[in-house]
């Protein structure tokens, strides 16, 4: 099998991926019928700036609201319309309309958006990290301009 070249990445066109998911129903008083919601994927600096997000860019801290709602505002970005526009936004999710959403419904929606962006597999304290470390503020392997690294020494194992 070839290994994947530099060359092809570039002469790649990105495309997103969508996903339909049937989810229960966001209001089971009113019908118990599942409902079917459209799911997009994340580009890497999307993905990059949610997890920047975690963190306040001018106090450095962590934003505690984005950290506790991480799993929700994957979620708003990736539920879309027929047309691939936001169904949610950010703010959506400090509503009280929001907050009354139907558990299993939410739930089955954050599970669906994780695992076709692959954010459920870290937590949120991995999340945090990141983010850390993408601003360059726990980056060990941050240079200054015109500064040169040696390669890394390789040691055989024959």
């Amino acid at each position: 099998m070839a290994l994947l070249t530099k060359q092809q990445l570039v002469d790649q066109t990105p495309q997103r991926s969508f996903r339909e998911v049937e989810l229960p129903s966001n209001c089971p008083q009113a019908s118990s019928e599942p409902v079917t919601v459209r799911l997009r994927s994340m580009f890497w600096e999307e993905h990059r700036r949610l997890l920047e997000s975690l963190t306040d860019q001018r106090t450095g801290k962590q934003n505690e609201w984005r950290t506790d709602h991480f799993g929700e505002l994957v979620a708003a970005f990736c539920w879309v319309d027929e047309g691939g526009k936001r169904i949610l936004e950010d703010d959506d999710l400090n509503t009280d309309w929001w907050r009354k959403q139907d558990a299993r419904f939410v739930r089955r929606l954050l599970q669906a958006a994780q695992e076709l962006t692959g954010i459920g597999e870290m937590s949120t304290e991995q999340a945090v990290k990141n983010s850390a470390e993408i601003d360059g503020s726990d980056n060990s392997t941050e240079q200054q301009p015109g500064e040169v690294s040696p390669p890394p020494e390789i040691s055989s194992t024959l």
